[in-house]
C-alpha cells in the first residue's frame, strides 16, 4: 500500500492530536473569517448526535481561504468497533467517486487522448445502435422487444453530465428498472468489458442529450477512459489523481491489512472493502479518508492545482463546474431545484433553496453519507463522512446549516 502523507503545512496552526502518521493541520478559526464561539456549538451538535446514538460516529471538515478551520472526528467507527473515528478512518466515499473520475477524464481531454463530444460508439462500438425505452404515448417506430432505435448517440458529454439515458435500476421500481436489475450490471464480479457489453444492451430512458436522469453513465465513462488510455482505471486515476495529489490512501479495495481503519455501516449491505472484486465502478466503488478527500477539495479550490501539482486547467475545471443542462427534460432530476448539473457536479444556480448556499457552488454525496461541496463565492469548503445511508439525507441539510452559521463575513 502506498505511504502515508503528513497533510498540509502552515505557519500559524495548531496540529490535531492524531495518529503520527497524519495530520491535519487547523489554524485560527476566525484568521480565515470562522467564528469559533459557533464552531464550538457544531462540534457539540455533532458530539450530541453521537451520544444520543443517531450515528456511532462521524468526521467533518470545513475549509476556508486555503485552510482548515474546523475538523472534529467524534465516536467510533461502527456499530460494534470502538476504534475512535480519526482522519485515516477509511470510507467507502460511493458516489463522490464520481467527481474523481471526471475530473480524471476532463484532464485527459485537455490531453487529447479523447474529445468531450466524441461518441461513446468510437471506444466502444457495443453502443453503437442503442435503443430507447418506449414512453408512454410515443408513436416513434417499435421495436421487437417494445423498444426504439435511439435519435442520437451517448456522448462523452453525456456520460459527464448524467444526460446519456441510462439509469441506476435500483433506485427504478419500474419495467425499465427490472430490465436494469435483471441484467445484472450492479455486479461487482463482472468486469468493465463484461458491464459495458451488458450496459449496450440495454435500454435508454430516453434520447441521449434529451434529459437528465442518475445512473451508470459514470460506470460506462471509467471503460472509455480505459480505452482511450490503454490503462486500467485504477492506474489512470492513481497517475493523474492521487499520486499527484498525495491521496495515498484512495483506492478501490484496500489491503486486508487496513482492516482496522475501515469505518463500518450500521447495518449491513455495504460492499466489504477488503475483498478485491473485478469491477472498478467509476460511478461507486472507491475508499477514501477524510484527509484524502481534502486533498482533493483543495485542489479543486484552487482551480485545479496542489502544491505545485496541476491536475487539470483552471478553464476545464471552470467548463465541469457550469450548469450543462439547462433545457433538457428535468423530471428525473433529483437534487434541489436551486440547482443545475455540470461535467461531474451539482451546481448550484440560485440562492433561493431548501439549504444555505452560494451561487456557483458546487457538491456531490455518497450512498453511505459521504458529502462535500465547494463554495467558490465565499472561499470555502466542507466534508463529512459517516457511513449510514439513512441518514445521508439529513446531513446533507444539517451541515449545510451549520456551516454556514459559523461563516463571519
Amino acid at each position: 500500500m502506498r505511504g502515508l502523507l503528513t497533510g498540509l503545512g502552515t505557519a500559524v496552526a495548531l496540529v490535531l492530536s492524531l495518529p503520527a502518521s497524519a495530520e491535519i493541520t487547523v489554524v485560527d478559526p476566525a484568521s480565515i473569517g470562522l467564528d469559533p464561539a459557533k464552531l464550538e456549538e457544531v462540534r457539540a451538535a455533532l458530539q450530541k448526535d453521537v451520544a444520543d446514538g443517531r450515528v456511532p460516529g462521524a468526521v467533518m471538515l470545513i475549509g476556508r481561504k486555503g485552510k482548515v478551520g474546523f475538523f472534529e472526528a467524534t465516536g467510533q467507527q461502527g456499530p460494534e468497533d470502538t476504534t475512535p473515528m480519526s482522519a485515516e478512518t477509511i470510507f467507502r466515499i460511493y458516489s463522490m467517486t464520481k467527481p474523481i473520475v471526471s475530473v480524471a477524464a476532463m484532464s485527459m481531454i485537455e490531453d487529447g487522448l479523447m474529445g468531450l463530444d466524441d461518441p461513446v460508439a468510437a471506444y466502444l462500438p457495443e453502443f453503437s445502435n442503442q435503443s430507447v425505452f418506449q414512453q408512454a404515448g410515443e408513436s416513434f417506430m417499435i421495436q421487437e422487444d417494445g423498444s426504439r432505435l435511439a435519435t442520437t448517440d451517448v456522448t462523452i458529454r453525456d456520460l459527464l453530465r448524467h444526460t446519456s439515458g441510462q439509469i441506476y435500476g435500483v433506485f427504478d421500481s419500474g419495467p425499465l428498472g427490472q430490465l436494469y436489475k435483471d441484467a445484472d450490471v450492479a455486479s461487482a464480479d463482472i468486469d468493465l468489458d463484461l458491464f459495458s457489453e451488458k450496459m449496450a444492451a440495454l435500454p435508454l430512458r430516453f434520447d441521449p442529450g434529451t434529459g437528465w436522469h442518475y445512473g451508470r453513465s459514470t460506470d460506462v465513462l471509467g471503460h472509455v477512459m480505459e480505452i482511450a488510455a490503454g490503462q486500467s482505471l485504477d492506474a489512470i486515476l492513481e497517475q493523474r489523481i492521487f499520486d499527484p495529489l498525495g491521496m495515498a490512501d484512495t483506492m478501490f479495495y484496500q489491503n486486508p491489512s487496513e482492516e482496522g481503519r475501515i469505518a463500518q455501516p450500521v447495518e449491513p449491505g455495504l460492499f466489504d472493502v477488503t475483498e478485491a472484486k473485478p469491477m472498478l465502478s467509476g460511478g461507486g466503488g472507491l475508499t477514501s479518508t477524510i484527509e484524502d478527500y481534502m486533498k482533493f477539495a483543495m485542489m479543486l479550490r484552487n482551480r485545479g492545482s496542489l502544491d505545485g501539482m496541476r491536475v487539470i486547467s483552471p478553464m476545464g475545471l471552470h467548463e465541469m463546474t457550469q450548469n450543462q443542462i439547462e433545457g433538457v427534460d428535468m423530471r428525473w432530476y433529483y437534487p434541489s431545484r436551486a440547482y443545475g448539473f455540470g461535467l461531474g457536479f451539482g451546481v448550484r444556480l440560485t440562492e433561493d433553496g431548501p439549504y444555505p448556499g452560494s451561487v456557483g457552488d458546487y457538491f456531490w454525496r455518497g450512498y453511505a453519507g459521504t458529502y462535500f461541496w465547494i463554495d467558490p463565492a465565499r472561499d470555502l469548503f466542507a466534508i463529512f463522512m459517516i457511513q449510514d445511508p439513512a441518514n445521508r439525507v439529513h446531513y446533507t441539510g444539517v451541515t449545510r446549516n451549520w456551516v454556514y452559521s459559523t461563516l463571519l463575513d
